[in-house]
């Protein structure tokens, strides 16, 4: 072997260490910023916390609720489904509103179920329309008025109008259980 090659094997040893350092320090880089993107998404959609009841919300419990248009008279007991449009939680819990308007269906005395929307009204039949939830009634109205502060709020009112229970945020399966066992009770 000629010093030529040697040189030129020895220059190749060099490229290729440099070469295989790059492509680790790469490779890390690679693997670090897909930790981030991972940990982000999984605190941010997978560990976010249900909403819990605002203090607003929970000193709902026991007021009378005014809202236009709805005669409490006509049931013992009313469930008004606050939602919205653009509303992750609500989003996220259409199978259970599916499953709740179509359960509660059976029973021999129903609880009317009324969806209330800050959106337009057109807005609103179409989302319930579209995701095959099927309450007795759609309004539009302003959440603020009724005293909601955030979706998705549930109330279950008697037939005066004052607030019974409150169901607010994304809701855990033995939450949506206890409320579907309330609505279904005679009381």
């Amino acid at each position: 072997m000629d010093w030529v090659e040697y040189r030129v094997l020895t220059m190749d040893k060099k490229v290729t260490k440099e070469k295989n350092r790059m492509d680790l320090v790469a490779n890390l880089a690679v693997i670090l910023a897909a930790l981030i993107v991972i940990a982000t998404v999984v605190k941010n959609d997978w560990l976010a916390k249900p909403l819990h009841i605002s203090q607003a919300q929970t000193a709902l419990k026991g007021t009378k609720l005014q809202v236009p248009g709805v005669n409490w008279e006509r049931a013992p007991r009313t469930l008004i489904m606050a939602l919205s449009t653009e509303c992750r939680f609500c989003i996220q819990s259409i199978p259970f509103y599916k499953r709740l308007t179509t359960e509660t269906r059976g029973l021999d005395n129903p609880v009317p179920i009324i969806a209330v929307f800050p959106q337009q009204l057109s807005v609103a039949q179409a989302f319930v329309q579209t995701n095959q939830i099927h309450p007795d009634e759609v309004l539009s109205r302003s959440l603020q008025t009724m005293g909601i502060s955030g979706t998705p709020t549930l109330l279950l009112v008697d037939n005066t109008g004052k607030v019974q229970e409150v169901w607010s945020g994304e809701l855990s399966g033995s939450q949506e259980s206890i409320l579907i066992q309330q609505i279904s009770s005679r009381n």
